[in-house]
């Protein structure tokens, strides 16, 4: 019995050894990412690129005000007048895509430290607005960068959570949200661990922290929240 402890205490700590020296390794891997993202960055002209980048938010933040006043209503999105806007929607979308593809193509993608964190956050939300594929090319740049202070830590818990939205898998930080058809809002899909999540919010600089504080705000007036865990 006193054996058995002794080998299962020695694969603990060799389990332990074995994850610290894997963070290790992967802190060296993400500074090493984020030293060479900056040093291409500082190849290239950082203010026009940070003005297109602003540019193409404008663009995109006019797009989305644009469908968004059209109130259209849940469950309503093969409606034809809906169907049109999308399509409009999608086709700048991929337009403003490629531009910021072919910015990160040549330059690296822009870094708080070269360009700023409003171009940084204009880059992330063009990132986040596009589609699936695009979220899988930059989620683990963006994990790297928001590691070592290049990138805003929410940002990579927004595009996470979105990711694992995608492949059908829990979000982590509940930043994804819908409106449901009585007009309540709720996390959408489903949530990892959901009574540590504030702390995980925390954690990434995700505001608010609490969960039912941010589903809370998803509209000017009052907000109905229907996440079973904000009704206790």
């Amino acid at each position: 019995m006193r054996l058995t402890a002794q080998l299962c205490a020695a694969a603990l700590l060799a389990a332990a050894h074995a994850a610290a020296h894997a963070a290790i390794d992967q802190a060296t891997r993400d500074r090493a990412v984020a030293f060479q993202i900056v040093q291409k960055n500082k190849a290239c002209d950082w203010l026009a690129g940070a003005k297109m980048l602003n540019a193409l938010l404008d663009e995109d933040q006019k797009a989305l005000a644009e469908y968004r006043a059209e109130k259209i209503p849940p469950g309503m999105h093969e409606d034809e007048r809906a169907v049109r806007l999308i399509k409009a929607m999608i086709a700048g979308q991929r337009a403003r895509t490629k531009k910021l593809n072919d910015l990160v193509d040549q330059c690296g993608w822009p870094t708080i430290t070269e360009y700023g964190k409003a171009a940084s956050r204009a880059a992330f939300l063009l990132v986040q607005h596009a589609e699936p594929e695009v979220h899988q090319r930059y989620l683990e740049t963006l994990r790297a960068l928001a590691v070592t202070g290049e990138l805003a830590k929410a940002n990579y818990a927004y595009l996470l959570d979105r990711v694992l939205l995608e492949e059908g898998k829990p979000q982590r930080y509940g930043t994804q949200v819908e409106k449901l058809e009585d007009g309540s809002w709720t996390v959408a899909g489903q949530l990892e661990d959901p009574d540590n999540v504030d702390a995980r919010r925390r954690d990434l600089e995700v505001l608010p922290v609490e969960l039912c504080a941010y589903l809370a705000m998803m509209e000017d007036g009052p907000t109905t929240v229907s996440y079973p865990r904000c009704k206790r």
